[in-house]
């Protein structure tokens, strides 16, 4: 039989439900982690105790979700959410049931559960329930629902979108079934909010297989209908050896595990097949750049990023078919644009992506950026100044100068452009001296 390790609080809490006459296991995801061997963020509890009643076993309670049966517990360090079994009513919306009706039976509770690996339960003595195969398709590698795929996608159409997120993050095997019910079930994901997908998205990205993704096609031209295009839009010329949507998802790949580069490399060349033309030298895609960031945008809107992962988003996307060479004067100029933390993964971003073009050009490409990362490092570490604020002046000296209004900005500016050229200079009265030559 498998067991399963649990922390004393969670054995706790299991117990003081049992102690009374109740139910209570451990389900989901962390018994799922647990067999696939990877750190446990959380546990959720199901028991046929009511909210009500598991209110008077616990001293402190949250009521998270009294309508669906959850209240969350606050005891001895964990912080659990506990939910009622439950049997779920008509899916109206293809999201959440309309009504929901608890349960006594721990098999009904599971079985309305999407995937088989998901409707684990386990015991406060580390006793693992499995009523759906769900520990062998773990063994297996292998990714199937809980009944029917047409009609656990039906319920929840998020469902199709997470059973392509855990291969992305497992590697896992998907049920044929699965696939040919997202093709005949993809339009249904436009009832699920930008967030909730975004959420999911964003868990397919940051795992090691996200190769995955192109076996959702159906649902990715739903959501992504510019990245299905990728795909059809091949690029004939010396730097790239697939098409363009193959590249993308290689360079996703070839990304560091920062999520906001991930998506960056997902969207940095989506403008591609609404700018490509053929000469004698092969296909260009000129003016692509901002083509994807004009995307990005719309996908911003759609899937609501934040503030912060659209500003480098956008950054990474404006520039990562930038070239240049590991020349200081040019490095700091960019750096003058972008900012450090940008310019260092910039860097990331067009090592990812020159690792998923043409390996007839590639090591030249890396041989380059290993060079400027080199001058980089050295400017950064030597305190080069690049930015106004790095100036030995500021407005206020040149207001002692007469200088005023737009005028105090464009010297500032002129002399970043001096000190960037020449680092020697950047002395309050050199500088000062330049200002007084120029008049």
């Amino acid at each position: 039989m498998n067991k399963m390790t649990l922390p004393d609080n969670i054995k706790k809490i299991l117990s003081a439900i049992t102690a009374k006459g109740f139910e209570a296991y451990v389900v989901g995801g962390a018994v799922r982690d647990f067999l696939l061997g990877r750190q446990i963020s959380d546990y959720d509890i199901t028991t046929d105790a009511l909210p009500e009643q598991i209110k008077e076993i616990f001293a402190k309670t949250i009521d998270t979700g009294l309508k669906h049966g959850t209240v969350t517990v606050v005891e001895d360090g964990a912080v659990v959410e506990i939910t009622t079994y439950r049997v779920d009513g008509v899916y109206e919306d293809h999201r959440r049931p309309k009504t929901v009706e608890f349960s006594k039976d721990l098999k009904s509770d599971l079985s309305r559960r999407d995937f088989t690996m998901n409707a684990l339960a386990c015991d406060e003595n580390g006793n693992i329930l499995d009523y759906f195969g769900g520990i062998e398709d773990i063994e297996n590698k292998f990714i199937r629902t809980v009944g029917e795929a047409d009609k656990r996608f039906e319920e929840d159409a998020l469902r199709m979108l997470r059973a392509i997120r855990f291969a992305c993050s497992t590697g896992f095997t998907i049920d044929d079934e699965i696939l040919k019910s997202i093709e005949r079930k993809s339009s249904l994901i436009l009832y699920v909010s930008g967030e909730r997908i975004k959420q999911e998205m964003d868990k397919a990205l940051m795992g090691d297989n996200v190769y995955m993704l192109k076996k959702s096609m159906p649902l990715l031209r739903e959501i992504f209908p510019q990245f299905a295009r990728c795909f059809d839009t091949e690029q004939n010329n010396i730097h790239h050896s697939y098409n363009v949507g193959d590249h993308i998802l290689k360079s996703v790949a070839c990304a560091p595990k920062k999520l906001s580069l991930r998506w960056a490399m997902l969207m940095h060349d989506m403008g591609k097949p609404f700018t490509r033309s053929t000469d004698a030298d092969g296909d260009h895609f000129k003016g692509h750049e901002q083509m994807s960031v004009n995307i990005a945008e719309r996908i911003f809107a759609k899937l609501k990023f934040s503030n912060a992962e659209k500003v480098c988003i956008k950054t990474m996307i404006k520039y990562h078919d930038f070239r240049f060479n590991a020349d200081k004067t040019v490095i700091k100029k960019l750096l003058s644009e972008i900012g450090a933390e940008y310019f260092a993964d910039l860097l990331c971003v067009q090592k990812a992506d020159a690792m998923a073009q043409s390996e007839s050009t590639m090591p030249q490409k890396l041989a380059n950026l290993d060079e400027i990362n080199s001058v980089f490092s050295k400017i950064m570490s030597s305190n080069e100044p690049y930015l106004i604020k790095h100036l030995a002046v500021n407005g206020n000296d040149l207001m002692e100068l007469g200088i005023s209004g737009n005028a105090i900005g464009k010297t500032l500016a002129k002399l970043q452009s001096a000190v960037i050229e020449n680092p020697m200079l950047n002395t309050k009265e050199t500088l000062l001296s330049l200002i007084e030559r120029r008049g």
